[in-house]
């Protein structure tokens, strides 16, 4: 090969190679370019998203601390006794009065039967009573009748005597006849006195076997126990055999009625809401749907003490050692109950305004 065609070759290569340098520079600058894009993109995303994060503060209310809530009223006898027979099982849906259970009554009947005849004994008691009354009353009218009597021949008799018609020892009988009467008079008083005060003694006790008699009745009604309302017995540990202390809980009952959320919302969105605001409740129980629900009030107080909570709600507001903002208790009401609904059940609420 001549020189000149080996410089031609060498030149050739050396524009190839400053070509491909040109290109592989151009390549780094598209590529230092495209990631620095990609960057400002990723940085200018978590910029919106923070602001939009930070303004929709000021158009939507959400809230992941929520949950279901229902009233559960728990059923327990009001007397001791063994329990006769269950009429329901865990879980079943029941009316307002149906009956739940009953308690072996035998003993409440004869403590009926014994307030019945001690009842009937005092009425026996006041009647015989007033009976006495009418006998010491007439004997009372009739020594009176005497005394009154003994008092008009008395008063003549000392007239006559200071006139000196009348002896002296005729007088002092008069007076003893007198006193005689007004003793008798004073005895029958004493005894009228007597049998109204008995009267008033067995009256009493007449009262007291009545109120005996209705707290035997009253303790026989309570060994049979119906519903409260209408609802769904849960958590029920009760058998036929069991021996059931009274005011002790066998069974709750879940209402069907008065279902809501309990909402609890931070401090700085409360101000956005007011009674029969319509919010969206998503119910983790029965997700993906949205059900409509309406608020019913906001608490109007917080315990800020842990375990202190008596007349109104602790809520937690740290997690772990975060600090966060106080959050308040806001009570929904659902439009329309959702068909899987769990009392206790976790909720997420969102509120636009």
């Amino acid at each position: 090969m001549s020189t000149e065609s080996k410089q031609a070759s060498q030149d050739q290569k050396s524009t190839s190679e400053q070509q491909a340098a040109a290109d592989a520079a151009r390549e780094q600058t598209a590529i230092a370019r495209s990631y620095r894009f990609q960057v400002i993109r990723f940085i200018t995303i978590i910029v919106v998203f923070l602001l939009l994060l930070w303004g929709g503060s000021y158009f939507i209310a959400y809230t992941s601390d929520a949950y279901v809530d229902a009233n559960v009223v728990e059923v327990a006898p009001e007397v001791t006794g063994k329990v006769d027979h269950v009429y329901v099982q865990d879980n079943q849906q029941v009316k307002r009065g149906d009956l739940l259970f009953t308690l072996d009554d035998s003993e409440y009947r004869l403590q009926v039967e014994s307030a019945k005849g001690a009842l009937e004994s005092a009425r026996a008691q006041v009647a015989v009573d007033k009976a006495a009354i009418e006998s010491a009353r007439s004997h009372h009218t009739s020594d009176q009748a005497e005394l009154t009597l003994a008092n008009h021949n008395l008063t003549r008799a000392q007239n006559l005597w200071q006139r000196g018609a009348y002896a002296t020892q005729q007088l002092d009988q008069q007076r003893a006849v007198q006193q005689q009467a007004a003793a008798a008079a004073s005895s029958s008083r004493a005894d009228l006195d007597e049998a109204e005060g008995t009267l008033k003694l067995h009256q009493a006790q007449l009262t007291s076997a009545q109120a005996s008699l209705g707290r035997a009745q009253w303790r026989l009604s309570r060994t049979r126990l119906y519903a409260a309302q209408d609802g769904v017995i849960t958590h029920m540990t009760l058998e036929e055999g069991d021996t059931a202390e009274s005011h002790d809980s066998v069974m709750a009952e879940v209402s069907q009625g008065n279902w809501r959320v309990m909402a609890n919302y931070k401090e700085y969105f409360v101000r956005h809401f007011s009674p029969g605001q319509t919010v969206w409740v998503w119910v983790d129980a029965d997700p993906w749907h949205f059900y409509k629900a309406h608020v019913q009030g906001i608490s109007y107080a917080i315990s800020r003490e842990r375990h202190r909570e008596k007349l109104v709600p602790y809520v937690d507001p740290s997690v772990d050692w975060i600090r966060l903002s106080r959050r308040i208790p806001v009570r929904l009401t659902f439009d329309q109950l959702p068909p899987h609904a769990v009392a206790g059940s976790d909720a997420r609420v969102v509120a636009f305004y």
